[in-house]
């Protein structure tokens, strides 16, 4: 058969629009595969380093939270100091001598400022019997200041409406008063105060 016969022939058979190429043009080419292989074998290395990462970031995330929040939950020897010393001015105003007792120091020295000096026993006695009773207690000016870890000195001026034997007196007091941690407890270990302007000088009730 001639051959411009097997052409047309050929080109009748072909669907209409499709497109023929020569053979050279529709080998597969042998780099892709290549270039396939290599980035298919970077990018598990991609992927794995991807999770390390964020495993460290989540570390340091936890151990930075648990920081922040064991410093924020521990408070200073300042605020310690002041927690007990206003526990113990409720509970002097309250006349409540079972909740006075923790707070106070078994050591304790109680100076008043008409002189008079108690020690722990005679001072919950006192309040317990409401011979001496505070019924305004007022803080003017409040410092704390930690001498040691275990020791703080606490110094100001307060202005309080105190009761001996039922006589109410007004005063305005500047005091000086030392704490001392015992026991992982802060007590009052000294106190002294003095009055601090022209106001009477209560009468002492008398010692039984």
């Amino acid at each position: 058969m001639p051959r411009f016969v097997r052409t047309l022939l050929h080109r009748r058979d072909r669907p209409r629009g499709m497109i023929s190429f020569p053979a050279h043009l529709t080998r597969r080419p042998r780099l892709l595969p290549a270039l396939g292989s290599s980035c298919a074998a970077v990018a598990p290395e991609r992927n794995s380093a991807a999770p390390s990462r964020l495993r460290h970031l989540a570390v340091f995330l936890v151990l930075a939270f648990i920081a922040t929040g064991v410093f924020a939950a521990a408070p200073s020897v300042e605020e310690q100091v002041r927690a007990a010393d206003a526990a113990r001015v409720h509970a002097t105003i309250a006349a409540d001598a079972d909740q006075l007792a923790p707070l106070l120091s078994a050591s304790l020295i109680y100076g008043h400022a008409d002189g008079r000096v108690q020690d722990k026993q005679d001072y919950l006695q006192a309040v317990a019997a409401k011979r001496l009773r505070y019924d305004r207690y007022d803080y003017e000016e409040l410092r704390v200041i930690p001498i040691a870890p275990d020791a703080a000195v606490m110094t100001g001026r307060a202005r309080l409406q105190a009761s001996f034997d039922g006589h109410s007196v007004p005063m305005r007091l500047r005091f000086l008063a030392v704490w001392r941690r015992e026991q992982d407890t802060w007590r009052l270990f000294a106190y002294q105060s003095s009055l601090a302007d022209t106001a009477a000088v209560p009468v002492a009730p008398p010692r039984e």
